[in-house]
This record gives structure tokens, C-alpha cells and sequence, in this order.
């Protein structure tokens, strides 16, 4: 599924962007990683808004968040 390799995507970009965050604090990853962790959780508020707007069963709706472990 495309839209679940983009999320796959998402996710290893992020923990990679913390792993050079936590080498480099003062280098450009810790805005990088904050960045991309704000996209995260953007694709996730508009995931809820349609998903709370066309009733998807909760379950469904928390299996689909970028940022859920």
C-alpha cells in the first residue's frame, strides 16, 4: 500500500533526523527533526477530522496515525 509506505517512510525519517539530532545538537537535524515530526502530526490531525467526519470506528482511526507507536 502506497499510502503505508509513505507513513513507513515518514517514520524512519524522523527516528534517523533524532539520531543525528542527538550527535549533533547544534546542527541543523534538531529543526530538521522538528519539522518533520510537525508533518507527522499535521497528516494526523487531518486523518482525525476526516475520520471523526465520515464516523470511522475509533480503532480504525487510531491504526492510522503516523505518530502512534
Amino acid at each position: 500500500d502506497v499510502a503505508s509506505l509513505e507513513d513507513d517512510l515518514l517514520r524512519a525519517r524522523i527516528r534517523e533526523l533524532a539520531r543525528w539530532a542527538r550527535r549533533d545538537p547544534l546542527g541543523p537535524f534538531p529543526v530538521l527533526h522538528f519539522a518533520l515530526r510537525l508533518r507527522a502530526q499535521v497528516i494526523d490531525l487531518q486523518r482525525l477530522v476526516w475520520g471523526l467526519a465520515l464516523a470511522v470506528p475509533p480503532a480504525s482511526l487510531a491504526g492510522a496515525l503516523v505518530t502512534a507507536p
